[in-house]
């Protein structure tokens, strides 16, 4: 999978490794400025195979309940994420 990262305000779209199975998938993280330490990020959602080469995503619990400020910046991520996968698809075929 080719390297993608979109970060709008506290919210990216990256690509990310499983350490224990080298796969590779797609989520969305959501970073927090703490004081007197280094930002830290969580993940949101992730980007899972639905089949056939389809995709869907899955919420890490509740945490895609963002506030309402967020949700337009996450469609946008969300739907970078849904056509960055498409290309990847196009590209094996």
């Amino acid at each position: 999978m080719k390297y993608v990262s979109h970060r709008i305000g506290d919210l990216e779209l990256r690509r990310t490794e499983n350490i224990k199975t080298n796969e590779h998938y797609l989520e969305v993280v959501e970073w927090i400025k703490s004081t007197g330490e280094e930002d830290y990020c969580y993940t949101i959602l992730t980007f899972e195979g639905a089949g056939e080469g389809d995709h869907k995503i899955e919420s890490v619990g509740e945490r895609v309940n963002l506030n309402e400020e967020k949700w337009a910046d996450l469609g946008i991520l969300i739907r970078f994420g849904f056509e960055f996968l498409n290309k990847l698809a196009i590209v094996k075929d």
